[in-house]
């Protein structure tokens, strides 16, 4: 044996050991592994890689489980701080920060928390007194929410603070008027009932100069709260009131000049996060009819500037629309199959020969000939002696050729969108288009760039909580030839094929596209005239080429919801906004324990409406309403 054989011998000997010792390798650490807890088998993990520092395999295994460990305490301390445990939260942090020393999420999420803490002293605080005082409680829950619009303790107090509560008056009212009293009067002036209000709860009334105090009013209600009765009775006099102090109110006309010289306005900035500003800003023109509103599109947000009441509407709208978005992880799998058959059989003969006259010689030189001049007299006496005979190929050839092929091209694409959003994957080239334009005095040239490979574009729509709509489009286009122009400019003949279809899918189900398929067949022979035209003999006296190309593109789309569309609190998706005259979200009237009948002297022929069995039977006309005690 040579020294070479002996160098190759002994390097086989050695590759083989070692790809023995690394499957050995292999086995007794996927052994240590079983069963073995994550942070435990990442430690394993670990001190295989700083023993094998040169095993890429074993690399890349710590890595990608030191990332699972990593993301997995991530996701840990988010839902610990999202249930309002911060100190859970640090530490789950600061696990996923031993997993991953150099990696900057656990550290960043760390500042996070830190930075978190005086808003949740601020939660804490206002949960602690949400049941003593709660409008102290909502307006903190305002504040933390105006600063930090996504925090998910602050929204969930704000729902449970605002929820409706039977009679329970909203926080810029005071609780004493939710006392119920019963009243009757007919045709008593308009000061009696305030006086009798004033009396029971000892709130303060002042009345604008041009409010008639002895206006005749009419009311019946039975066990019904103070608040409702002074809102009929302002109502039903066309009055406005307004809240002067604690235990104060202004009655004033509801006119346009009085409600602009007496009603407060409130400034509200809303930072959205999710929704489009200008699409919140048309809503609350059409819902809120409010008129002093700015959109700042830097910050996404909008800027208001209205009355309390109004502002409350406003800002249970923008707390309906203003939610997370369902989010789709798509997978998509795309295989393209190519497989080609090639036979080429037969006797390849010359396929042309050439008969040249033998020229005459130079008159310059005699040993030259000049070719392709003769004379009349060589013509007529020329004989076989004076024919040159060329062969173009002086050989037969034998053309046994077969090949068969298969190649397999791959794309895995995983990307995440948002609902009723458009994504779209390109894995390929952009192949550069020279375009040149002409003019009178000059030329110029720009180029343009043109996609060629594998695009795929999905737009998804989430139905329910397990069904997803699908808009997909697919495109898979390559360079087929290429084309130079009489100019010298290249241009590229590019072969496309597209799919595009909307479809159903169930969550985490994987729904197949298939049946693109592409066939090209080729017969080609060349041969002997005649003689190669004879069955079973075309090969004897020919050569033939049978060629069979095909290519199948196959889909596998797997659409994964990682985020379910977030829907708010009853109570924000539906409340009480007031009247057409006036927006609110308090409750004005409750019926069925208050009847409001008709003052007299109204039209001819109309009657009053029947009591209700709770109330007390109509008086007649003539006779007089009782007094109220201290009348």
């Amino acid at each position: 044996m040579t020294r070479l054989g002996m160098v190759t011998a002994r390097t086989l000997v050695l590759l083989l050991l070692g790809s023995c010792a690394a499957d050995m390798r292999y086995h007794e650490l996927d052994a240590k592994l079983a069963g073995l807890p994550p942070d435990e088998a990442l430690q394993v993990l670990a001190q295989t890689s700083a023993q094998y520092p040169d095993d890429l395999d074993i690399r890349s295994r710590y890595y990608q489980r030191r990332r699972q460990v990593m993301d997995d305490y991530l996701s840990r301390a988010v839902v610990a701080y999202e249930a309002g445990d911060a100190a859970q939260a640090r530490a789950f942090a600061q696990r996923a920060q031993q997993a991953a020393p150099g990696d900057d999420n656990p550290s960043s999420m760390i500042e996070w928390i830190n930075r978190q803490a005086p808003i949740d002293m601020a939660v804490a605080h206002a949960e602690a007194v949400r049941g003593e005082r709660p409008e102290e409680a909502l307006a903190i829950v305002a504040d933390v929410l105006a600063k930090q619009p996504g925090n998910a303790r602050a929204s969930r107090l704000r729902s449970e603070l605002t929820a409706p509560k039977g009679q329970d008056l909203g926080p810029q009212l005071s609780r004493d008027l939710s006392q119920p009293i019963t009243v009757q009067f007919r045709d008593q002036p308009l000061i009696s009932i305030f006086e009798l209000v004033s009396n029971i709860t000892g709130l303060n009334f002042t009345f604008d100069r041009e409010v008639v105090a002895t206006t005749p009013t009419t009311i019946f209600a039975s066990n019904t709260p103070v608040r409702q009765v002074l809102t009929l009775v302002l109502q039903a006099n066309q009055l406005a009131s307004k809240i002067v102090s604690g235990n104060s109110l202004l009655v004033y006309p509801k006119r346009q000049d009085k409600e602009a010289e007496y009603r407060d306005l409130v400034v509200r900035t809303f930072y959205l996060q999710n929704a489009q500003a200008p699409q919140v800003l048309a809503m609350l023109k059409q819902m809120v009819k409010s008129k002093d509103l700015i959109l700042d599109e830097r910050t996404n947000a909008i800027v208001m500037r209205d009355t309390a009441e109004a502002i409350k509407v406003a800002e249970r709208l923008v707390a309906a629309l203003d939610v997370v978005p369902a989010e789709v992880v798509i997978e998509a799998q795309i295989l393209e199959v190519t497989a080609s058959d090639l036979l080429q059989l037969g006797i390849l003969y010359p396929g042309r020969i050439d008969f040249t006259a033998q020229p005459l010689p130079d008159a310059n030189d005699p040993t030259a000939r000049v070719p392709g001049v003769l004379t009349l007299d060589q013509l007529r006496h020329m004989n076989s002696s004076d024919i040159l005979v060329r062969l173009g190929a002086p050989s037969v050839a034998l053309d046994i050729l077969q090949s068969q092929g298969k190649t397999k091209t791959l794309a895995s694409p995983r990307i995440r969108v948002r609902n009723r959003e458009k994504a779209k994957v390109l894995i390929g080239d952009r192949l550069p288009v020279v375009t040149t334009t002409l003019s009178s005095n000059f030329s110029s040239e720009s180029v343009n760039y043109q996609d060629v490979g594998l695009t795929l574009e999905v737009a998804p729509v989430i139905v329910g909580s397990s069904e997803v709509q699908v808009k997909m489009r697919l495109e898979v286009s390559n360079v087929t030839d290429t084309i130079t122009t009489s100019s010298g400019l290249i241009v590229y003949q590019i072969g496309t094929r597209t799919a595009e279809t909307v479809m159903s899918v169930r969550n985490n189900q994987t729904q197949v596209l298939a049946g693109l398929l592409q066939r090209n067949e080729r017969n080609a022979g060349q041969g002997l005239p005649g003689l190669s035209r004879i069955p079973l003999l075309d090969r004897v006296f020919g050569t033939r080429t049978n060629e069979e190309r095909q290519t199948e593109l196959i889909l596998l789309l797997t659409p994964r919801v990682v985020r379910h569309q977030e829907i708010p609190a009853g109570n924000i998706v539906t409340f009480d906004s007031g009247t057409e005259g006036r927006i609110t979200t308090e409750r004005d009237i409750i019926s069925g324990d208050i009847r409001m009948p008709p003052r007299l002297g109204g039209p001819a022929g109309s009657a009053p409406p029947a009591a209700p069995p709770s109330a007390p039977p109509p008086m007649a006309p003539a006779q007089a309403a009782p007094r109220p005690p201290g009348q």
